[in-house]
């Protein structure tokens, strides 16, 4: 039986537990729904829920330009016991909720298929006299609030179920995934950035706003002892034209979401000051969001960081050019023209069980023309009850 040691944390103290794990499968760059995995680099028990296509876009530095590899990755749940809290931004995702808030939910994370190292949890063991099943003692021990939600497993065959097909239908907006990927030596760090258009928002703004979430990755690839470089401040630039630019500047790295249509102060963003990389803890993720007035822009940025001999230097970003898919615009539009409930004063959180996520669009609309006439079927929308009051928690995703 293999067995590996866990990181477990509470507000007192650091805890080293040993977890019986299962048994240890060949690697693999293809995986089915259910597959359980240990994160090579993060070092986080996971679980795989489907695969995103996915496009690496890698700057060559000759050609100044960019190669395009057509590639896999998988969307997975994290056991976020392996997370400490101070470092939750590792493994968080911006959705989009029924109300059209963006929502920082915690112990998700996109996975590289070469950073899997899958394990066979062999949780099915029989039937009892009763004909209920029986799980193994040395199932692989794992705890995600979405874990039962999503994946039917009793019998041994993880399946989908319905809350996961619903799931990926009306909260994971996109079709695939591009990311671009540079390399700078002679300092060996790699940056690669994800961009996702996310939503529309021409409700609550004077100007319509489009909402981007970028899923940012910072890796140093030296192994040489002592060597280290410090974050110390950030420079992005989202380009629209001359006259309509955005700049985000200041210390470390900003994380997560600071948009609430109607509650601009429920939650803004979380500014992280102190970044290391270190042949020991090699890298830094976080998703992070911003909002720009056009559909289209060019990103560029640089960061400031200073290394392990006191040398201070910037370091280049990958560009790349963001563009809104008119299809997806069209639709984000109509679903703006649906009256949609305002959210009671009581907070929900997407990552308790206490506070479930409201039930939010069963069907993406289909948009279809008739001569000059335009015809919207499949818009369906739960409104909540005025008289709920928000105290009834046992709705279900």
């Amino acid at each position: 039986m293999i067995r590996r040691i866990s990181r477990r944390f509470n507000s007192y103290k650091k805890q080293t537990t040993f977890v019986q794990l299962g048994r240890k499968t060949d690697n693999s760059m293809t995986y089915d729904v259910g597959q359980h995995f240990l994160h090579e680099k993060l070092n986080y028990r996971g679980l795989l829920l489907f695969d995103i296509p996915h496009q690496r876009y890698t700057y060559d530095e000759k050609s100044q330009d960019y190669v395009l590899n057509d590639e896999v990755k998988y969307m997975a749940l994290v056991d976020g016991r392996d997370i400490p809290a101070h470092e939750s931004h590792m493994v968080q995702d911006i959705f989009k909720d029924a109300m059209l808030n963006l929502r920082n939910v915690d112990n998700f994370d996109i996975v590289d298929p070469r950073e899997i190292r899958p394990y066979d949890h062999n949780p099915f063991q029989g039937y009892d006299e009763k004909g209920l099943p029986l799980r193994n003692e040395d199932a692989f021990d794992f705890e995600n609030y979405w874990y039962k939600k999503f994946i039917y497993d009793f019998d041994g065959q993880a399946k989908e179920t319905g809350n996961l097909l619903k799931w990926k239908n009306d909260y994971f907006n996109y079709e695939s995934l591009s990311t671009f990927e540079r390399t700078c030596w002679p300092e060996g760090i790699k940056v690669s950035i994800s961009p996702v258009f996310l939503a529309y928002n021409s409700k609550t703004q004077i100007v319509p706003q489009f909402c981007w979430k970028y899923h940012l990755r910072i890796e140093l690839l030296s192994q040489f002892a002592g060597v280290y470089y410090k974050i110390k401040r950030h420079n992005f630039t989202w380009q629209g034209d001359d006259t309509n630019q955005q700049i985000e500047t200041g210390p470390g790295l900003n994380v997560g979401s600071d948009f609430i249509p109607g509650s601009p102060n429920l939650r803004r963003k979380k500014n992280i000051g102190s970044i290391t990389l270190t042949p020991e803890n090699p890298i830094f993720k976080f998703t992070s969001s911003t909002m720009l007035p056009q559909p289209n822009a060019l990103f560029f940025g640089s960061l400031q960081i200073k290394d392990h001999r006191g040398r201070e230097f910037m370091l280049p970003l990958p560009s790349f050019n963001l563009n809104v898919d008119q299809k997806k615009l069209e639709i984000e539009k109509l679903l703006q023209k649906v009256d949609v409930p305002k959210r009671g004063s009581k907070i929900e959180n997407l990552n308790t069980v206490e506070n479930p996520p409201e039930e939010i669009p069963t069907h993406k609309p289909s948009v279809t023309k008739n001569g000059n006439a335009t015809i919207v079927a499949g818009v369906k929308l739960t409104k909540k009850d005025p008289k709920d009051d928000g105290s009834n928690n046992d709705r279900k995703i």
